[in-house]
C-alpha cells in the first residue's frame, strides 16, 4: 500500500486519515480472504469515503454483500499492528523511489513514469533475452 495520506505515509505532507483507514480495511479484509473483493469495492465507491466515520458506515451497509465479519475487521483495522504494517509498506515504497501510483517494477527495476504499451513491450522483449 502507498496511500496518499500523511497519517501513514511520510512522503505525503497532508494527513486526513481516510486513505490510511481504507488501506487498513483492505489489509484486514485479506485476513477474511476478501482482500480483492474489498479493494474492488473501495475503488468503485471512492466518492462515498469522505471521513473515517463514513467509511465505517459504508462498511456496515455493505458487510453482507462483501461477506465480512465487521467486528473482526474493525478490530484489525484499529490495531497498532495493522497501522505499522501500512506505514511499513509506505516506507518500502519511499525507499524504492515511488512518488505516486501507479508505479511499475519489472525484474526489480523501476519503469520510468509515463510508461506506454510500446515501452512495456520493449522491456518485455529485452527481459526474455
Amino acid at each position: 500500500a502507498f496511500p496518499f495520506d500523511g497519517e501513514c505515509n511520510a512522503a505525503i505532507s497532508h494527513a486526513e486519515g481516510t486513505r490510511c483507514m481504507l488501506a487498513r480495511v483492505a489489509q484486514c479484509a485479506g485476513q477474511q480472504d476478501k482482500a480483492w473483493k474489498v479493494q474492488e469495492w473501495i475503488f468503485k465507491n471512492q466518492p462515498n469515503f469522505r471521513s473515517k466515520e463514513n467509511i465505517q458506515s459504508e462498511l456496515e451497509k455493505n458487510q453482507d454483500s462483501l461477506g465480512l465479519n465487521l467486528e473482526e475487521l474493525m478490530t484489525c483495522v484499529d490495531s497498532n499492528e495493522t497501522r505499522e504494517i501500512i506505514k511499513g509498506q509506505a516506507q518500502a515504497g519511499i525507499d524504492a523511489g515511488i512518488k505516486g501510483t501507479p508505479s511499475l517494477f519489472i525484474n526489480g527495476k523501476k519503469v520510468p513514469s509515463g510508461f506506454s504499451l510500446p515501452l512495456l513491450k520493449k522491456i518485455y522483449s529485452e527481459a526474455k533475452k
